[in-house]
């Protein structure tokens, strides 16, 4: 079915059940009203992207029912219709904000020919929300993403605080930065640290800066990220894995704005805004008191909440447009797009590593593909292609010790997931961090074990 949402409003029945069924037959989806009022409240709560109105109708006209859309919605795009072809009419309705203004009998093919045309400027214009950078690019087609993007926009008004929620490869980074170019700090640094990546003492540093001589190998001062995004915003990436001590300097950092280098007992002043990332209920974290309450309660002050893939399925065609054209250009492939028997896999797929996920498997599908458009067998998804995998899933013998399994349960992953670490990582919920911590602590190198896979074989 044609992604574009169609409402028609028409008083004459048989003229009404005519044009839904020309338009169902071309694969629309239509919804039509024969009661203008019941049909506003409709538009009103469904935000259709195209709706075609008879002018002359009971109640509501079709130059009304055209103010009062515009009113609530300027982005639905309205074609009246009309069997009186009146001039002033056809002004006034172009004025008021009509697309397009057509005259009785329809002729459908006129007809299809502007819905076509408007789906055209909507793919256009909706494939992607670029905001001052270049790399912004925010798919936002589904209602719960455009609040999510209207509420980040009225937040970069604002100078406060920001905790952002929301699964692993949801684009907690991404929508940070969206609001960073959208704030009066836009031509200031931002700067993003993952919190999780680095280990407390080099956190420390990295975050405050040092003196020289402050500890072995300190050769020389640094400034830290602190000091270096002055007048800009810090991206603080997996905030609850941040170490007890740190959050107490970090709180002390967003009450006074003071920062103190290691080594040093001079303070230094820094205006920066903080914005601060987790896939983790940090609520829960406090209660068991692996984070500090007065620390939670300063980072959130305003609350982004970034739905996950499945809740905005409407997203999941654009988005995969948006990296098959990214990634063509990247790998000088020539891929027109994705066919209906790969797509509908994608859209059955969970996918528990979000967008970032379908990010990567568009990637691969690009550089593997040989045809104008990703097919199946270009798609990399474990729960479609379990004649490579042992069918029965992972097998942990009795008695496994808990940490063997874990390790058992991460190689495996890695292995379903062509050993990317950031895929594998947002599956399991786990930090690439942690993936490396484990094969350190079994002895095992990452390029050894996907030599030796790829080796003997998938």
């Amino acid at each position: 079915m044609n992604d574009i949402k169609i409402v028609i409003v028409e008083d004459d029945i048989s003229a009404l059940e005519s044009l839904t069924e020309l338009l169902k037959f071309d694969n629309f989806d239509v919804t039509p009203f024969d009661n203008p009022s019941i049909a506003m409240e409709f538009i009103r709560l469904n935000e259709p992207d195209i709706v075609i109105s008879d002018i002359k109708m009971p109640d509501i006209d079709g130059l009304t029912l055209l103010e009062r859309i515009k009113s609530f919605n300027n982005d639905t795009d309205v074609i009246l219709m009309t069997a009186f072809g009146d001039v002033n009419n056809a002004v006034e309705a172009i004025k008021k904000g009509a697309t397009n203004y057509i005259l009785k009998p329809i002729n459908y093919d006129e007809l299809k020919n502007h819905i076509v045309k408007i789906s055209e400027v909507k793919k256009l214009k909706n494939i992607v929300s670029t905001v001052h950078d270049k790399d912004i690019e925010i798919i936002a087609i589904s209602n719960i993403m455009k609040k999510t993007l209207n509420l980040a926009r009225e937040i970069a008004k604002t100078d406060s605080t920001v905790l952002i929620e929301g699964e692993t490869g949801t684009g907690k980074e991404l929508i940070s930065r969206f609001i960073h170019k959208n704030s009066l700090r836009k031509e200031a640094p931002f700067l993003p640290v993952n919190c999780a990546a680095l280990p407390k003492d080099l956190l420390e540093s990295e975050l405050f800066g040092f003196e020289k001589g402050s500890f072995t190998g300190a050769t020389h001062s640094r400034r830290g990220k602190f000091l270096l995004a002055d007048k800009g915003t810090i991206f603080l990436d997996e905030i609850s894995e941040m170490d007890y001590e740190i959050q107490a300097k970090l709180l002390r950092v967003l009450e006074d704005g003071i920062v103190e280098r290691l080594g040093s007992e001079k303070s230094y002043k820094t205006d920066i805004r903080i914005f601060a990332a987790t896939n983790k209920n940090l609520e829960k974290l406090v209660k068991e008191g692996k984070f500090r309450k007065d620390l939670y309660f300063r980072l959130n002050v305003l609350k982004v909440e970034l739905p996950c893939l499945k809740e905005r399925e409407e997203d999941i065609k654009p988005l995969i447009d948006l990296f098959i054209k990214n990634f063509s250009k990247k790998y000088s492939k020539k891929i027109l797009g994705i066919d209906e028997e790969a797509l509908k896999i994608l859209k059955q797929y969970e996918f528990p590593g979000n967008v970032r996920e379908l990010k990567h498997i568009i990637e691969r599908g690009i550089i593997i593909s040989k045809n104008e458009f990703l097919t199946k067998d270009d798609i990399f998804i474990s729960n479609f292609e379990s004649d490579k995998f042992d069918n029965n899933g992972i097998v942990i013998p009795f008695g496994t010790s808990l940490k063997d399994a874990e390790n058992k349960i991460i190689i495996e992953t890695l292995k379903n997931n062509d050993f990317n670490k950031n895929r594998t990582a947002g599956i399991l919920g786990i930090s690439v961090r942690k993936i490396e911590m484990r094969f350190k602590e079994m002895g095992i190198s990452l390029q050894e074990l996907k030599y030796k896979f790829h080796k003997n074989g998938y």
